[in-house]
C-alpha cells in the first residue's frame, strides 16, 4: 500500500498557516487542533516549510513572551522532506527516521495532499504485518486453500 492510502483512511486535512502569521496564531492552532505540526504555505498552496510545537518552544525559550508575535518565518524549518501519495509507506518511514522527524508532508506536483505522521505509517505497516502472518499461517495449515 502507499501513503494516499494512508491519507484516504485517517481523513482529516492538515494544519496550516502563513508564513506571516504570528507565532501565538500558530501555537493556537496547533492547540486546538491537538497536533504538533503545521505546513507553512504561500499563497498558491504551495509548502515552504513547516511549524512545529518544539519550534514554538524555542522560540519562547530564547525570546520569552515577546516570541508570541513574531512571524512564522523566523522559526519555521524550510529544509523540509516530503514524500508523495504513490510512495510506499515503508519509504516514508524511512525518510521519517533518517531525517529524525515525526511528521513528513505529502505533495503531489506541487500540490500539498496532507501529512502523514509517524504513528499513522507504524500503524498501518503493523497491519500489513499481522495480515501477511494470517496469511502464512494459513498456507502453513492450509486453511482456505483446497
Amino acid at each position: 500500500m502507499n501513503v494516499g492510502h494512508v491519507l484516504r483512511s485517517k481523513g482529516g486535512e492538515a494544519a496550516r498557516v502563513r508564513a506571516d502569521d504570528e507565532l501565538q496564531t500558530a501555537a493556537r492552532l496547533l492547540g486546538s487542533r491537538k497536533t504538533g505540526l503545521a505546513l507553512v504555505i504561500d499563497a498558491a498552496g504551495r509548502l515552504l516549510g513547516v511549524i512545529s510545537a518544539m519550534d514554538i518552544m524555542r522560540a519562547v525559550g530564547d525570546r520569552g513572551a515577546d516570541a508570541a508575535k513574531m512571524p512564522v518565518k523566523a522559526v519555521m524549518t524550510s529544509d523540509v522532506g516530503v514524500c508523495c501519495s504513490q510512495d510506499s509507506v515503508q519509504h516514508a518511514l524511512e525518510q521519517m527516521v533518517a531525517r529524525r522527524v515525526r511528521h513528513l508532508p505529502v505533495v503531489d506536483d506541487g500540490v500539498v495532499k496532507g501529512v502523514i505522521r509517524l504513528r499513522d505509517a507504524v500503524e498501518f505497516r503493523v497491519g500489513e504485518v499481522e495480515m501477511e502472518a494470517e496469511e502464512l499461517r494459513r498456507y502453513i495449515y492450509g486453511a482456505g486453500y483446497r
